[in-house]
């Protein structure tokens, strides 16, 4: 997948891929005779409307959409994913959907009923969750989009989207264990105080995953807002309600098991600096493994005045994994 260059941007931040060393994801041969891999890519793009004025120790012509755009095409097709999952996406119509369709892929998108980007002007509407899949390798069968629960079972402005997808593979087998893979993007509640409302949002998106793809192949992807010692956190990698979700971060387990990446967002904002790891791509680990990932640039790669940057147009990073299914 190649993009159109453009003298808007600048040159992106070096990315490379890393084959995962983890024993316990290692594909077993003899247990399988047909696999199927391909490659998902997870970013908050950071929206148009709330890049400006808020990030400190980015020059403002960086922070423009004529900056920033190509940027943003560059990043996700040199990436060669082949299923994208999306958050604060604000240009879904006028920008996503044209590219990407030239490129190969159809397009999936909620917003936010009540979007912080309404409070900008000016602003190019609420932004919200995208998915795109390669329409040569998959099919869209069912799709659910939904507002996720509070923590009294009222409904949050937070939304998730859901697809069912069908593997167009011509050389795939009758006899294949998989023709569907199930595929959720999120983007929970920011800001400290709220792990408790990211905790209820989190268990009503496994619950309902958990009901949409039955024992089908899943992978839940998003913005969750949530280090891994939040309870969120914890719950997707002990599930215990939804025990056919068997999920694990396909980071933390290219690593035998070892801790997330340092970040996945920086930033300095007028009232201090931030530096979290909050992005993720689940998988089950009983059904998929994690061929390799996409490295994530250095503090030192990135530079002192983190993100975002003349090299990069998020203050999220991008992840990608190569996944192969059996």
């Amino acid at each position: 997948m190649s993009s159109p260059q453009s003298s808007a941007g600048g040159e992106l931040l070096r990315r490379e891929w890393v084959k995962s060393k983890s024993d316990e994801y290692k594909l077993n041969p003899a247990k399988c005779n047909t696999t199927y891999t391909f490659r998902v890519f997870q970013w908050n793009m950071l929206a148009d409307a709330m890049a400006h004025g808020n990030f400190v120790k980015c020059p403002a012509e960086v922070l423009k959409w004529s900056y920033r755009s190509q940027l943003i095409l560059n990043e996700i097709c040199r990436s060669e994913a082949d299923i994208i999952c999306l958050e604060e996406v604000d240009h879904f119509l006028d920008f996503f959907e044209p590219h990407l369709s030239r490129l190969g892929f159809e397009g999936l998108f909620v917003p936010k009923n009540d979007s912080p980007c309404l409070q900008y002007q000016p602003n190019n509407g609420p932004d919200g969750c995208a998915l795109f899949f390669r329409s040569s390798m998959f099919a869209l069968l069912e799709k659910k989009e939904f507002r996720l629960k509070n923590e009294t079972q009222g409904i949050s402005n937070q939304v998730a989207l859901l697809a069912r997808l069908k593997i167009e593979d011509a050389n795939k087998a009758k006899d294949s264990p998989f023709y569907t893979l199930c595929v959720g993007v999120t983007h929970l509640k920011a800001k400290r105080d709220y792990q408790a409302l990211r905790a209820a949002q989190g268990e009503h998106l496994l619950s309902e995953m958990a009901s949409f793809a039955s024992d089908e192949h899943a992978i839940i992807c998003g913005d969750f807002n949530a280090t891994p010692d939040e309870p969120v956190y914890q719950h997707f990698t002990n599930n215990k309600t939804h025990q056919l979700l068997n999920l694990s971060s396909a980071y933390a387990a290219s690593f035998n098991g070892e801790k997330e990446p340092p970040l996945t967002s920086w930033k300095f904002r007028a009232y201090g600096e931030s530096e979290y790891t909050i992005d993720y791509i689940w998988i089950l680990k009983d059904k998929m493994v994690i061929d390799s990932i996409w490295r994530l640039p250095t503090k030192e790669e990135i530079g002192e005045n983190a993100l975002p940057s003349p090299s990069y147009p998020s203050d999220h990073l991008a992840l990608c994994s190569s996944i192969t299914l059996f």
